[in-house]
């Protein structure tokens, strides 16, 4: 029989291996006003790490890779953890690319930061201000979450200074 740990459970190593991190993260929201919950930060760093298989992953990202957080790594960090998928992911990651982003931490090959922020609007229902949007809400963005931002627009580009893409608007 499998027991079900706490998340706080769950991310005690993690706290550890990112205790600097995560005290930046927590200056910083304290700073711009922001919330974040330590044990969800813990569990973003984690499950990234884990589903990446390297460090790098915490500051470089794509919008495609946000969208695998939300849908496999997440999950899949819960299962090797023993622990219950914890709410709030989302909005932690929102909280987390923005200190990225803000601070300067972002990797440069990463997506540019609205790019992030479609999978969480899209994909885990969140509105433009980083919150959980009403039920029934609908959407507010058009899907883009397994498009890879940076080949579709170096296509775009690329179709268009050939002579082959003609934009529809006049």
């Amino acid at each position: 029989m499998i027991t079900i740990v706490s998340l706080n459970d769950a991310v005690k190593s993690a706290h550890a291996e990112f205790a600097p991190l995560l005290a930046a993260i927590t200056e910083w929201a304290a700073k711009h006003e922001k919330t974040i919950d330590l044990d969800l930060a813990a569990f973003v760093c984690a499950a990234t790490r884990d589903g990446s298989g390297n460090q790098d992953s915490l500051t470089l990202w794509t919008r495609t890779g946000v969208q695998g957080f939300l849908s496999c790594d997440s999950f899949n960090y819960c299962s090797s953890e023993s622990c219950k998928m914890p709410g709030g992911v989302p909005e932690a990651l929102w909280v987390f690319l923005d200190f990225l982003y803000d601070t300067g931490h972002l990797d440069p090959r990463s997506d540019p930061l609205w790019e992030l922020r479609k999978p969480l609007i899209c994909y885990a229902g969140l509105g433009f201000d980083g919150r959980e949007r009403p039920k029934g809400s609908g959407r507010l963005i058009p899907c883009e979450c397994h498009l890879p931002y940076r080949e579709t627009v170096e296509y775009v580009q690329r179709e268009f200074e050939q002579g082959r893409f003609q934009p529809g608007w006049r």
